[in-house]
């Protein structure tokens, strides 16, 4: 239990009363980080009530009830009724009131997280601090522990703690994006490669063992099944927008659905797997064909476009009822039922980001920026199917290809810092066993060789896509619709 757990418990507990009832006048308390501190360290259960909900839990939950400790939390402590007040402790709490040392107008409570505080309360001083100490101290304690209130070391034990079953491929592609957030958000992401290599590692287990079965299934597992169970499950006449976010990662949809919560919508979540290699020839080109892509298709607008008809003409949809939309400021047709729109601006960011903390910093930019064109389509009575080609991740340098190795790989798009494809086996086998010492980091398949580490064929840092990595390869497959 750490000091400021003590603290808490000392200041806003008693021994002969189960229940305190708290004016959290900063809302410190009712975090998520701060109860989950609390429940973890002191099994102390923290709830935010109203007047009604602090009546209701009073008679049919607590009281005369032994257990752990419990913490209700309301606005007005004045406001609580004599015969609830003389069973329970009732006391009031602010951040300041533990940091007596520091200069009072310089402490930001309002965005205090839990390790901040608890930074600052074990390292207050008996000497007053003045303004500028104060600051400073402040902006360090924001620096090392971040607005999500997680240190590096916290995240890594809090990852290593969490269980992850790939066959549940949303739920743990969620959970692991989770912690991207937070470390990219601090600019502490390399800190947490080893533990995501971990995990990677256990996805690449699943990989090798489900991926052929995996693209066999009717339910959109891996990508190019997505339009095929659009076709299935919805008709003629209803109306579905595809978006697809070229090079979105699942922790960047979380971003985005984050900027989402001002929108009255339903929203239903699952992943799909890319097309490996995961390059946009391939992965995208096989959302929109809706099966195998081809090795020598060209990646361009007009071709997916034409994709994108042909799919529906095919399943007797007139031209009139399907769009392609180039760009957001293409007027939407309002007789269209199946409309198609590719936005390249992640991936774009992406390709040309020199950290996850400006990768993190510009998926905020366009998710806020993107969400008016979803308010669009759903205006236009759509709902909506969104989901990407691949995601991407951040690649240490190996080395690159001598012009010997370049020349036996297959002409189009063969290429790339995570994937190589070849035109003949033999030239792939002979690559491979020149280079055991990282063989055991590749996947070797059919006609292609990808990275399934984070490392790249490269002389430079970067972050990319191409392989077989679990922030490349999962992607969002969301349904958006109104409520």
């Amino acid at each position: 239990m750490d000091s400021l757990i003590k603290k808490l418990l000392e200041e806003l507990t008693r021994r002969a009363n189960r229940i305190s009832i708290i004016e959290d006048a900063d809302g410190f308390l009712a975090r998520p980080d701060t109860m989950r501190a609390l429940q973890e360290q002191a099994q102390v259960t923290v709830k935010s009530v109203s007047p009604l909900e602090l009546r209701v839990l009073f008679e049919t939950a607590y009281r005369g009830q032994d257990g752990d400790k419990v913490w209700l939390l309301v606005k007005d402590i004045d406001s609580v009724l004599p015969d609830i007040a003389t069973e329970c402790y009732l006391c009031s709490f602010s951040v300041r009131d533990l940091l007596a040392s520091y200069h009072q107008t310089g402490i930001g409570a309002a965005n205090m997280t839990y390790q901040m505080l608890a930074h600052l309360y074990d390292n207050r001083t008996i000497s007053q601090l003045n303004s500028y100490q104060t600051d400073s101290a402040m902006q360090a304690a924001e620096r090392m522990y971040g607005e999500d209130g997680d240190a590096i070391q916290i995240l890594k034990e809090n990852l290593m703690s969490e269980v992850v079953n790939w066959s549940h491929t949303q739920n743990a592609i969620a959970t692991i994006s989770e912690y991207v957030i937070r470390a990219a958000k601090q600019g502490e992401y390399e800190g947490l490669e080893a533990e995501l290599a971990f995990f990677n590692n256990t996805f690449q287990k699943y990989l090798m063992q489900n991926y052929a079965v995996l693209k066999t299934t009717s339910s959109p597992r891996v990508v190019h099944k997505i339009l095929p169970h659009i076709a299935q499950t919805y008709g003629m006449n209803d109306k579905v927008a595809l978006v697809v976010v070229d090079g979105m990662a699942y922790w960047q949809y979380l971003i985005l659905k984050s900027y989402m919560a001002s929108m009255d919508v339903e929203v239903q979540e699952s992943a799909s797997i890319a097309w490996l290699p995961s390059i946009t020839q391939l992965s995208r080109q096989a959302i929109f064909r809706g099966g195998t892509p081809l090795r020598d298709y060209r990646q361009n607008p007009t071709n997916e476009k034409k994709l994108w008809f042909e799919f529906w003409k095919a399943r007797s949809f007139t031209e009139s009822r399907i769009q392609y939309l180039d760009n957001v400021k293409t007027e939407i047709n309002g007789l269209a039922t199946r409309l198609a729109y590719v936005d390249m601006t992640v991936d774009e960011w992406m390709h040309s980001a020199h950290s996850m903390k400006n990768l993190y910093q510009e998926s905020c930019e366009w998710a806020e920026g993107f969400v008016p064109f979803l308010k669009k389509l759903l205006e236009h009575d759509f709902l909506i199917v969104l989901t990407a080609d691949h995601g991407s991740v951040p690649s240490h340098p190996w080395r690159s290809l001598t012009q010997n190795e370049k020349s036996w790989l297959f002409d189009s798009n063969s290429r790339g810092k995570r994937h190589l494809i070849y035109q003949h086996q033999d030239a792939m086998r002979n690559f491979v066993e020149s280079n055991t010492e990282v063989k055991n980091d590749w996947l070797v398949k059919d006609d292609y060789v990808v990275w399934k580490t984070n490392r790249c064929f490269d002389r430079e840092y970067s972050i990319t896509h191409g392989g077989s990595h679990m922030l490349e390869m999962v992607v969002p497959l969301v349904k958006i619709s109104k409520r």
